[in-house]
């Protein structure tokens, strides 16, 4: 019979796992017979003894040369010629070699080795093919093919000298005389038969046929209950392991899944297996699900994450890493898939909570910013209303110093009411709460607040009766609602409806506020507009200060950031809900108290403004001008003025002044010492004295932690202001 082209077609279908590790085995039994580690065999080849050492594992080809050349390393060319032939006897025909006796000679043998045999065989060493060549009676050539564009190891080729000499072995002859001779992509190996024998006769056929049978079924029985075996511990993994496992045809039709998979989606096994993958995949996660299906036809392993249906319609987050396998003779797509709902859930909470704290850090440190600077520029003013004050004073009727001392106090004026609203940001305003009533308040605002929004805006009020009492500055709180509603009319200039609401609320700890929330009873003022609304983009933004979406000289972006501190600086909190196109919603949570608001104080005339004999005030400010203004003021008023700019300065002349002083007039913020500690030191040596602060920004004061028995006034001021705190304080008893 010629010898013929091999056909290596099917190749590309077992590339990648050519080899399976059953065939390898009598190398490791060489090994363990000289009692060698199995790492000298599996020396730089990436996979580890433990998962050859399994039957039902596979290699590429690849790795199985680089295994062949280590053993080159362990074993002479004879030896690997006598591995062969054992790896003959004990691994390929030696289950039928009772019944081969009987039936056939060696030449059956070697013709069965290409026609049939080399289709099974290359189950296990998928780019080997063999093609015959009968030369005479006895006498053959074999010819050992390797699929082209695959290593030839010199290991494999003396094994297979070894393997094809021993087939005449197995019918009970003597071994083939082989020659083996290098060729393209392979070997080639003149065998010559030993003589033939006589055939056995009847009766051997008789009588041995049943004992070959036997031992046959015996090893059959043997290899079927190690795969049972096998089966069944696969089975127990499968169906109890906690991850889902699905595994899908190429197509992405189910062929099987393990209970996890059918709890998680909500079915039972076989109505699972029928239904679409595409059914319970998220439209946005099908693309991604396509792309696993792609890259599992590819030979490659895939890890990816995508939102599925189960099938009560909740949804749930997956992560899923798949990989190729061969399931019940045809590739398949194996998927391991972990719900990571709370896991997605926890990061998104993490992630929110993180930008609350940047934003709440980032409001803070503005917040910081506009107080210094309102600070500052409070200084400024005062003097400049000081100034302005002794040019109306000695303007003696002249029409034009009048006119224009007035517009410079108009000025100043406008200055105050800015840093007031920067002060208010940044919570260092200085206040004076009183209790009062939301819907009180509110009712005195109606009519204000319809002249502002105008006939095109509906106005509608829905005020609880039952909304107790609140502890806040009522100017500030009036500001903060006047400052919603004109926001709230910008966002109608085509009319709309403008809803203001009160209710009393009990807020616990799930109400999300930072860390110094206090749950307990709130009063909730609400302000509602059916306006353009804003997206989350601008809603992130929207209390920052100077942050505006109004047009160039239509706002200052000072109106939100100012509702913000002057809710918080009161102890509340603000919620704003919007979205665009859908209006906004602006929530003030304020504190319910029971304490009784304070009664005014009596406003001094202005004969009052003037010291009395022998009066001495100890004037303590940082800032020049305004130490020189002050002090002129007081002293054309009849008060012995001693000035310091320092607070160890100040201490030095209290105590250096020999006569008569009767208060201390010192700025909160100031260099080296600040206003509290100077107040407090005085007090301890002078407790006669008495203490007026004064300050546009001050943390202490604005959280009442005042000393007893010190006095505050905030800047600006003017000077008759001033004047007349000066003598409220000196007359009390």
């Amino acid at each position: 019979m010629p010898a013929s082209e091999p056909d290596f077609t099917s190749v590309s279908e077992f590339r990648g796992r050519e080899v399976a590790c059953w065939a390898i085995g009598p190398y490791f039994d060489a090994l363990r017979e000289r009692g060698l580690p199995a790492e000298r065999l599996t020396r730089n080849l990436g996979v580890s003894a433990e998962y050859l050492a399994d039957a039902t594992n596979r290699i590429s080809w690849t790795a199985y040369a680089t295994l062949l050349e280590n053993a080159q390393a362990l074993w002479s060319d004879e030896e690997l010629v006598a591995l062969g032939r054992r790896a003959a006897v004990s691994r390929w025909f030696r289950p039928f070699a009772d019944i081969a006796r009987l039936r056939y000679g060696p030449l059956d043998l070697y013709r069965w080795l290409v026609q049939r045999g080399a289709g099974v065989q290359r189950q296990a060493l998928a780019a080997i093919a063999y093609t015959l060549e009968e030369l005479g009676p006895d006498h053959l050539e074999v010819r050992v093919h390797v699929a082209p564009g695959y290593p030839v190891p010199r290991g494999f080729l003396l094994g297979a000298q070894g393997t094809l000499a021993a087939i005449p072995t197995i019918l009970g002859y003597e071994p083939a005389r082989i020659e083996m001779k290098p060729a393209p992509g392979g070997a080639r190996y003149e065998i010559r038969l030993p003589p033939r024998r006589p055939a056995l006769g009847w009766l051997r056929k008789v009588l041995g046929w049943p004992f070959a049978v036997r031992r046959a079924a015996v090893f059959l029985e043997e290899a079927y209950e190690s795969l049972n075996q096998s089966s069944r511990q696969y089975a127990a993994i499968f169906n109890a392991t906690s991850d889902a496992i699905v595994i899908n045809d190429l197509e992405g039709a189910p062929l099987d899944a393990n209970p996890a998979a059918w709890r998680l989606f909500g079915y039972g096994r076989e109505e699972f297996l029928a239904v679409d993958p595409m059914q319970l995949v998220d439209l946005g996660s099908r693309e991604a699900y396509r792309r696993y299906l792609e890259a599992v036809r590819e030979g490659r392993q895939v890890q990816f994450e995508q939102t599925a249906t189960r099938k009560d319609g909740s949804r749930v987050d997956l992560e899923i890493r798949g990989a190729p396998i061969e399931f019940r003779g045809r590739p398949a797509a194996l998927g391991v898939i972990r719900d990571v709902t709370d896991r997605k859930r926890s990061e998104a909470e993490r992630i929110r909570l993180e930008e609350q704290l940047l934003q709440a850090q980032k409001m803070e440190a503005v917040g910081q910013l506009a107080g210094g600077i309102a600070h500052d520029f409070n200084n400024l003013l005062s003097v400049i209303t000081g100034y302005a004050g002794l040019l109306l004073e000695s303007a003696d009727g002249d029409g034009g110093v009048l006119e224009a001392a007035g517009q410079i106090r108009l000025a100043a004026d406008r200055g105050a009411a800015l840093t007031r609203q920067l002060l208010a940001f940044s919570r260092g305003a200085v206040v004076e709460p009183e209790a009062l009533r939301p819907n009180a308040l509110i009712l005195e605002l109606k009519k204000m607040l319809e002249r502002l929004i105008g006939d095109d805006v509906e106005l509608v009020l829905d005020l609880d009766e039952g909304v107790g009492w609140i502890r806040a500055d009522a100017s500030q709180i009036e500001q903060a609602i006047v400052n919603l509603v004109v926001n709230a009319r910008d966002a109608m200039p085509g009319g709309g409806r403008l809803a203001i609401a009160t209710r009393s609320v009990l807020l616990g700890t799930d109400f999300e506020a930072g860390s110094d929330f206090a749950p307990g009873p709130y009063a909730c003022i609400r302000v509602a507009d059916t306006g353009h609304g804003m997206g989350p983009e601008v809603q992130a933004r929207i209390f920052e200060p100077f942050f505006t979406t109004k047009e160039r000289g239509r706002g200052s972006g000072l109106g939100l950031s100012t509702v913000f501190g002057i809710v918080r600086q009161s102890g509340g909190y603000v919620r704003v809900e919007s979205a665009p196109g859908a209006g906004a919603r602006f929530d003030l949570y304020l504190p319910l108290v029971e304490a009784p608001g304070e009664p005014a104080r009596p406003l001094l005339a202005a004969a009052e403004l003037v010291a009395r004999p022998g009066e001495t005030v100890l004037l303590v400010e940082d800032e020049p001008m305004l130490r020189q203004l002050t002090r002129a003021s007081l002293e054309s008023r009849g008060f012995t003025v001693l000035a310091a700019a320092r607070g160890a300065e100040a201490l030095a002349l209290a105590e250096g002044h020999g006569g008569r002083l009767d208060l201390v007039v010192a700025d909160v913020v100031m260099p080296e010492m600040s206003g509290v500690e100077l107040a407090e030191r005085v007090r301890a040596r002078l407790p006669q004295v008495r203490i007026l602060l004064v300050s546009g920004h001050s943390e202490v004061v604005a959280a009442g932690r005042l000393p007893p028995g010190v006095h505050f006034l905030a800047k600006p001021f003017r000077q008759d202001e001033l004047v007349r705190e000066i003598r409220r304080v000196l007359d009390r008893d």
